[in-house]
């Protein structure tokens, strides 16, 4: 699905950026998207909780709410907290590691 991969796209530059967070325009050009698509995409994750936005200096950066998303579409229960170090091999691995479980 091309929007859960643009997505995902947002919340790696992100993770990649940590500090102060990006602006829309920073976001939309690294990623070559819209900034209204870009706006739309940014606005769900933040209604999610997954990003934060400082409107005074309208900044976008990822909400810590984000590593501990314990809702399981699938009916789950073995999520557990994600450290930093666990979410940065996220793509590399199945499950967390027992570092983080709970």
């Amino acid at each position: 699905m091309p929007a859960v991969g643009k997505c995902l796209s947002i919340i790696r530059l992100l993770d990649a950026e940590p500090g102060a967070g990006l602006g829309l325009a920073a976001i939309a050009g690294r990623l070559g998207l819209t900034k209204s698509h870009c706006l739309m995409i940014l606005r769900t994750l933040v209604a999610e909780g997954w990003l934060s936005h400082d409107a005074a200096r309208q900044r976008y950066a990822l909400a810590p709410s984000l590593l501990l998303d314990r809702r399981r579409p699938s009916g789950g229960t073995t999520a557990g907290r994600w450290c930093r170090m666990c979410w940065r091999g996220w793509r590399r691995a199945s499950a967390c590691p027992a570092c983080c479980a709970g």
